[in-house]
């Protein structure tokens, strides 16, 4: 090889290229959000551990279903009343989950619609992209977010 020439030879300048491309690609899936299914699939929780209670599980199938419980408790089960119940359709769109419901509880139509997904101190939460319809009875935040549920 010429000492002269300070050209990279072929090989190594497109394994420079591939680097400098794979490195883009993945700050730019870092940007927005980088979520994958993975990240929204299983048992999520949104409420006040009192009154106001939804259970949100998401599937694999792209199907979710959703059941309100509140302070209530049923004599037959001696668990917590269901006051309503939600099932659909789900998408991932960036860092969106894009909620298309099925069938809603007249109680509850309108309270799980599409959400955005965040990370906050290093858990996945969903936010509501608008303010929640829940009744101003439970005095709770209008932007409650959904966390993945623990129990």
């Amino acid at each position: 090889m010429d000492p002269s020439n300070k050209s990279l030879p072929p090989a190594a300048l497109w394994s420079t290229i591939a680097t400098v491309l794979f490195t883009c690609a993945a700050l730019t899936a870092f940007a927005a959000g980088g979520f994958t299914e993975k990240d929204i699939l299983g048992r999520w929780y949104r409420g006040d551990h009192l009154g106001y209670n939804v259970d949100l599980t998401v599937s694999p199938d792209h199907t979710y279903k959703a059941s309100w419980t509140g302070d209530e408790i049923d004599p037959k089960t001696n668990r917590p009343g269901e006051y309503g119940n939600a099932r659909g359709k789900w998408k991932l769109e960036e860092d969106r989950l894009v909620i298309t419901p099925q069938k809603e509880s007249k109680e509850t139509k309108g309270d799980i619609s599409t959400m955005r997904l965040q990370r906050r101190r290093g858990k996945v939460v969903l936010v509501p992209v608008r303010p929640l319809p829940v009744p101003t009875i439970f005095h709770l935040d209008p932007m409650m977010v959904f966390e993945r549920e623990s129990r």
